[in-house]
């Protein structure tokens, strides 16, 4: 089950913006996080997204990102495109209604057969709340 508080984006995502197309949910793949290795070449690629909540909305504490269901080891996660991306999993705070950029790297290797790898997923876990306003007055 998706939340539809808050998505994924990928793209032209920029930081502390709204661009960026939203990555499939629930399954759909209308939208997948996709690239093109030659395996032959070991190859690898970054990709540059995103995580936003909906409007009026914020994560309250930590979002966890991750990667699951990847058996091949394909996919690691880094909060930085020169990062090691030694982890399929990272945290961000301050996760709100704005783009909080972070990169996934894919990665082939030559033992593989050509073929489409549709196993690996990402997976947002966060408490969202609806947002507070730091401009109230009291």
């Amino acid at each position: 089950m998706s939340n539809p508080y808050i998505n994924l984006y990928k793209d032209t995502v920029t930081g502390d913006d709204y661009s960026g197309t939203v990555v499939s949910t629930g399954g759909a793949m209308t939208a997948p996080v996709s690239c093109t290795l030659d395996a032959s070449q070991a190859s690898s690629e970054i990709i540059k997204l995103a995580v936003r909540c909906e409007s009026g909305y914020e994560v309250n504490g930590a979002c966890t990102i991750s990667i699951v269901d990847d058996l091949d080891n394909h996919w690691k996660l880094d909060t930085s495109s020169s990062g090691s991306f030694n982890s399929t999993s990272i945290t961000l705070n301050g996760v709100e209604d704005w783009n909080r950029i972070f990169f996934a790297k894919a990665s082939s290797n030559y033992s593989e057969d050509p073929g489409q790898y549709t196993r690996a997923k990402i997976r947002v876990s966060a408490l969202i709340q609806a947002a507070t306003s730091d401009d109230e007055e009291g």
